[in-house]
Formats: C-alpha cells, structure tokens, sequence
C-alpha cells in the first residue's frame, strides 16, 4: 500500500492509490506545521499569513504531484488529463489538500502511454 511513493511511473491499483493519498496528505500536514512552528518562532506568524501560505503551499504541491506523474506516464499532451492536473490545484486552492490531492492519486491509476509522440 505504502510502496513506490515517490515512483510517479508506478502503475497503482485502487489501495495503493489510498496509501498515495494519504501519505501525501501526512507529508503536506506536517510540512504545513512545521512552517507554522518556524513562524510562531520567529514571532511572524498570524492567522492571515498562515492562511495564504498554506494555500499557496498546499496548491503547488497538487499541481506538482499531477505534472510529474503526467510526465512520468507521457501524458502531458493531453489535454483531458492537463485539465485534472488544473482542477487538482483549483481544488487544493478551495479545500486545503483534502480534495486537491484525489486527483493526483486518481492519476497514479492511469496507465502509461506507449507512444512518444
């Protein structure tokens, strides 16, 4: 379930996309805290700052998740998939992650395109 993370060409089943998603969204909550303990320690941190910086965080991750397994899985072409790609930031950017990240999980299932066109 927690196998090849971080191998964006992996082919996943349905639970191995689960343990993705979740994984990423540990990694993000805890990336996001310790921003947030580094703010609180250098006495910059304020509810309106956090709030911009954990959806500017929590955004690029989605989308950059999405990128590479496009370009992992020769998919940058399409434009179907560059969509989702978009949704997945547009989603993070409205829910913080929770949502954003189903899609790139969603993408880990899709199977490699062969041509290199």
């Amino acid at each position: 379930m927690f196998k090849n993370l971080t191998n964006f060409d992996h082919q996943r089943n349905k639970k191995e996309a689960v343990g993705f998603y979740i994984s990423y969204l540990v990694f993000i909550v805890l990336l996001g805290a310790t921003i947030q303990a580094v703010l609180i320690q250098l006495s910059l941190f304020s509810l309106e700052a956090w709030v911009k910086i954990g959806s500017i965080l929590s955004t690029s991750i989605c989308i950059f998740l999405s990128y590479k397994i496009l370009k992992a899985r020769n998919l940058t072409k399409n434009v179907n998939y560059l969509s989702l790609s978009l949704l997945s930031g547009l989603l993070a950017l409205s829910s913080w992650t929770i949502f954003g990240l189903m899609i790139p999980a969603y993408l880990t299932t899709v199977k490699k395109n062969k041509s290199n066109s």
